[in-house]
């Protein structure tokens, strides 16, 4: 097998190729993609984790020879690079399995070996990335053809650091010591409180930190509330909702629009609170104005302005909770949601509750 662009992709015949966290229609995808429908005796929570069970099931159909994506993300490449690699990936899989679920959830295994390993991993990932190519969505337009090259580059280069991670530590030590640190500051000055009930972790930071350390122990959370010192806040809707993460059972997203209205009728500091739409890869509810630039919004927290909020936490965590108490009395978690089934749900929710 080998990779092959996208747009070629899309003009092969339909046994040849196989598209791995994307969608390619008529074709086999090993995604998690919503409505992508892997194999049910495949299906995980990540792409790259369908793509290495499909290497250890032998589930790889004899006829295809190419594998596309339309993006490169950590998931996505460590996807392909298994079908292209599979006896590596099968010696591997458990710490490609946690690369891939560090790199598009930014939730850490529980192991704490396999969780250092795959740290230093994803760090050279990202650290070369950006430093060779550009920042995920810094050419979101471009994205399907802006990603070939990285791709070429990552395939090739990435068995030598896989081996010995070590030999390329001047890549990702900056990274790997800032999680790190930032880890170590939340457990020591911060906390967690998890509403299973809502799905909801709160989690109560010292400063603004990077997502490995911020959503690094959120794996039943759906979203996660952010209370920084000065009253600066983030909530935001995890991947994991937008996904089809297969094991887990998420609440159907909420449209921010009717607690965005709660807050603004508490926010008495001049600005206004803002949120992205509920189709957003990650919606981020803030205070201040909407951040257009995907790249930015995807970027870590401390590399992005706060404003700070009139709302005193304890009646921003109580507003929160209780709306979304209020609004899941009406639905169930479940596994698989449908972007029809989600709007269904908010038409619902806005019909009875401007009433």
């Amino acid at each position: 097998m080998e990779f092959i662009p996208f747009a070629g992709a899309k003009k092969l015949d339909h046994q040849l190729v196989i598209g791995v966290d994307c969608f390619l229609p008529n074709r086999l995808n090993l995604s998690h993609w919503r409505g992508a429908g892997p194999p049910a005796e495949l299906a995980e929570d990540t792409s790259a984790a369908i793509a290495i069970n499909a290497v250890v099931k032998g589930a790889v159909p004899v006829e295809a020879r190419f594998v596309t994506n339309n993006h490169f993300d950590v998931d996505g490449f460590i996807g392909i690079w298994s079908l292209l690699n599979p006896k590596l990936a099968l010696i591997h899989q458990q710490l490609l399995k946690a690369m891939a679920l560090l790199g598009d959830f930014r939730e850490l295994p529980e192991n704490a070996e396999l969780a250092d390993q795959a740290l230093k991993l994803v760090a050279w990932l990202n650290s070369v990335e950006k430093r060779k190519f550009y920042a995920p969505f810094g050419k979101a337009y471009l994205e399907e053809e802006a990603c070939v090259e990285k791709y070429i580059f990552f395939l090739s280069a990435f068995e030598k650091v896989l081996n010995d991670p070590e030999v390329f530590r001047a890549d990702w030590e900056e990274e790997y010591e800032m999680v790190r640190q930032h880890l170590s500051l939340l457990a020591n000055q911060g906390s967690l409180k998890f509403y299973e009930d809502i799905r909801l972790l709160v989690v109560h930071a010292p400063k603004t930190l990077h997502y490995y350390a911020l959503f690094g122990q959120s794996a039943q959370a759906d979203m996660v509330l952010t209370i920084y010192p000065e009253s600066q806040y983030e909530l935001e809707y995890k991947y994991t909702t937008w996904v089809d993460a297969f094991g887990r059972k998420p609440y159907s997203r909420i449209n921010f629009q009717l607690l965005i209205e709660k807050l603004n009728g508490l926010e008495t500091s001049g600005e206004k609170w803002t949120g992205a739409d509920v189709t957003d890869t990650g919606p981020i509810l803030r205070l201040g104005p909407s951040i257009k630039d995907k790249e930015i919004r995807f970027d870590h927290p401390l590399n992005r302005r706060f404003y700070s909020s009139s709302i005193d936490p304890e009646l921003l965590e109580n507003t929160i909770t209780s709306f979304y108490r209020k609004a899941y009395q009406s639905t169930e978690a479940r596994e698989i949601w449908t972007w029809q089934e989600i709007r269904q749900v908010n038409d619902e929710l806005m019909k009875t509750w401007k009433k």
